[in-house]
């Protein structure tokens, strides 16, 4: 990937957080779900089971999803994103361990926070498919490890290829019935963006996700390979889990109790490097 494009990336995210930041967890209802949300403190825990030492570093916090569950752990937290805004967020809720020494938060890429090697657990959640040169990002969270810690890596979409097509056939049938249903609501936006523009600009901005989001758009998707190949270089022990999604709609409770078992469209990677 050349210069220009990586810079491009990273400027759409800067700006797709900007307007993200006030709504985020508002909007995005695949992460803030109850059942996706118990799956995800489970993942964490058995993590963070082996931790060679307290420190955590959570990589693209955001509004702080996965920074607030470290905590929860007992971990002391370096909470890095590329968005003041986001961060801003973050720190409005974790006043106290701001204060404490607990938490602190950086605004920037990873490579110019200048932080310091020893972390027993990093976590990126939702993240990869954000980065421009995302094997190089992975390789500086390995250096950044304590031996025995680990790199957690979760909610990184498969391939299309490799989602089961009954599942894909049954839930582009349910989106479309979820399209009809939200007919009245769809209704109501046209006229609110029509007469109120202002506000709902404020509600809901328009947000193109193409550039931000690179590596799931296209065909494009996080190579788990690539990374497995790394963190193999590297000496480290690399762990891939499958999973199916949970996206927080109607047709996700229907769905995910009859194929969760069954049908993947999700990753989990686990790097932990040796003792």
């Amino acid at each position: 990937m050349d210069q220009q494009t990586q810079s491009k990336i990273i400027q759409a995210n800067v700006d797709t957080h900007q307007l993200e930041a006030p709504i985020y967890e508002a909007i995005h209802y695949e992460i803030f779900n109850p059942t996706e949300q118990k799956r995800l403190h489970a993942a964490l825990t058995e993590a963070a089971k082996s931790r060679p030492s307290l420190r955590a570093l959570d990589l693209g916090c955001g509004t702080g999803n996965m920074t607030e569950k470290l905590l929860a752990l007992g971990f002391i937290v370096d909470a890095v994103d590329l968005s003041k805004e986001m961060i801003e967020v973050l720190r409005s809720k974790r006043k106290s361990d701001i204060e404490s020494g607990r938490l602190k938060t950086h605004v920037g890429l990873l490579e110019h926070v200048g932080l310091e090697p020893g972390y027993g657990l990093i976590t990126s959640y939702s993240v990869i498919h954000h980065l421009p040169d995302y094997l190089t990002t992975i390789h500086q969270c390995i250096r950044l490890l304590a031996p025995g810690g680990a790199y957690y890596i979760d909610h990184e979409s498969l391939d299309p290829t490799r989602q089961n097509p009954l599942y894909r056939a049954l839930y582009t049938l349910f989106g479309t019935l979820h399209a009809v249903l939200r007919f009245p609501y769809l209704v109501w936006r046209k006229i609110l963006k029509t007469g109120f523009p202002t506000v709902y600009k404020k509600l809901r901005p328009n947000i193109n996700y193409d550039m931000s989001d690179y590596w799931v758009h296209e065909g494009r998707s996080v190579n788990a390979e690539a990374i497995r190949a790394l963190a193999l270089k590297d000496g480290c022990e690399f762990q891939h889990t499958l999973y199916l999604s949970h996206g927080g709609r109607w047709m996700d409770y229907v769905l995910h109790p009859l194929f969760g078992s069954w049908c993947v469209n999700t990753q989990v990677m686990v790097i932990r490097k040796p003792l």
